[in-house]
């Protein structure tokens, strides 16, 4: 069994510009251990349940930049966040609502995945996984641009314990900065927004301060048992945006006698279940389109270090041909069976007439 803990907030100064995240020497971290909340239960039924915690804060309205620390002049933050855990689904979804009403600051959510011996974490990128060191370089003191905590990532993070079996990973819908903290919870820290004045090569731009913004955010907390599967989480990744994965839906007359047409016989049984791509083997699918002629341009990559079968099925009859990212067509006729590790596909499906 496996508990995902409510997130805990936490504020602190930011004086870097729209592309990084500046800290203060004299800074003070303002965390939601010990404020305001309520809980209330919106929903407890056999399908789904539902709370929503409302967590207000007081912290510093903006940085001092003549004295360098934060202002002494305090306002209200409230954060109100919906929790909702569907039947049969293997993690919560989370939405957090907030008016910001502060400047100079960023806030994140922290959720602690239990992973005490981990030593790295995973992060997606385009067309990657990418596994980072959790403690930062013990030399990072010698450069000029220091390493920060935060990393980059598409729409997800994990972190996990081997040995313990224990982790968590947080996939988001347009949040892109998180940290595995180097402390003994192996916290994930999710960054929410920051508040900045200015971007780099200007002279200030005040609306990056988002002050008075009505915002909300979405992610999922996905309890770990087990090392992350990096293609279901991609694929997860890309559904969140939508609402949920595609629904199933029933054909028409229309669209029976389609599919009967590509099976060739007009009274042939149609089967139970049909699609017009499925791509197995742990491959991630990041496009797929007509190009002018009719071509089908399928494109995916293996998140994993090991080769993984590379399998296209469609719902048509079509030749399947490898190219390179620039439309160059292969000399073999058939695609390969397995993709590389950390490797790109793109596949050109020629329907057949």
């Amino acid at each position: 069994r496996v508990i995902v803990p409510p997130g805990e907030n936490a504020g602190v100064v930011d004086i870097g510009d729209g592309w990084c995240y500046g800290a203060a020497v004299n800074d003070v971290s303002i965390c939601s251990t010990g404020c305001d909340s309520d809980v209330a239960v919106i929903s407890d039924g056999p399908l789904m349940a539902c709370l929503q915690i409302r967590t207000r804060m007081s912290i510093p309205d903006s940085f001092d930049f003549q004295n360098g620390v934060r202002s002494d002049d305090r306002c209200k933050l409230e954060l109100e966040s919906t929790l909702r855990l569907h039947k049969g689904e293997p993690f919560v979804h989370v939405r957090t609502r907030v008016v910001n009403t502060a400047r100079d600051h960023r806030v994140r959510v922290l959720f602690p995945s239990g992973a005490a011996g981990a030593k790295t974490a995973l992060f997606d990128s385009p067309f990657d996984v990418v596994e980072r060191p959790i403690a930062l370089r013990g030399d990072n003191h010698l450069y000029r641009e220091q390493e920060v905590e935060g990393r980059p990532m598409q729409s997800w993070c994990a972190v996990h314990d081997p040995n313990l079996r224990r982790g968590l990973a947080v996939i988001t819908a347009g949040l892109n900065e998180a940290a595995v903290l180097d402390q003994p919870d192996r916290a994930i820290a999710l960054t929410l927004w920051r508040s900045t004045g200015r971007t780099i090569l200007t002279d200030g731009q005040p609306g990056g301060q988002l002050l008075n913004e009505r915002m909300h955010f979405d992610y999922r907390l996905v309890p770990l048992d087990g090392a992350p599967v990096a293609a279901d989480l991609c694929e997860a990744g890309q559904t969140l945006p939508l609402g949920g994965p595609l629904h199933v839906v029933q054909m028409d007359g229309i669209e029976q006698e389609m599919v009967r047409s590509s099976l060739n016989s007009a009274a042939a049984e149609l089967p139970s279940s049909k699609g017009l791509l499925a791509v197995g083997g742990g491959v991630v699918v990041t496009a797929f389109g007509r190009l002018e002629g009719g071509t089908i341009e399928v494109r995916g990559f293996n998140p994993c270090d090991s080769a993984v079968p590379l399998s296209i099925e469609t719902g048509f009859d079509c030749g399947q041909q490898e190219q390179s990212l620039s439309g160059q067509m292969s000399d073999s006729r058939q695609p390969s069976t397995q993709l590389e590790g950390h490797k790109i596909v793109t596949l050109a499906l020629t329907p057949s007439t």
